[in-house]
């Protein structure tokens, strides 16, 4: 399981960071795009179904 701290997030680029490290590890990296955690969160960028993500 995978947790993403919400008390992280103060904007867009506060989301990314904290999805990117939930998903990815520290220093994780989803993108800085709407479209870009949809994609890493489908796999293949550090994912490996399956997964939880809290």
């Amino acid at each position: 399981m995978r947790e993403l701290d919400g008390r992280r997030v103060t904007g867009e680029p506060g989301l990314h960071l904290v999805l990117g490290e939930a998903v990815n590890g520290p220093g994780g990296y989803v993108g800085c795009n709407a479209d870009a955690p949809a994609d890493c969160l489908r796999g293949g960028f550090g994912v490996t179904a399956p997964f939880t993500l809290v």
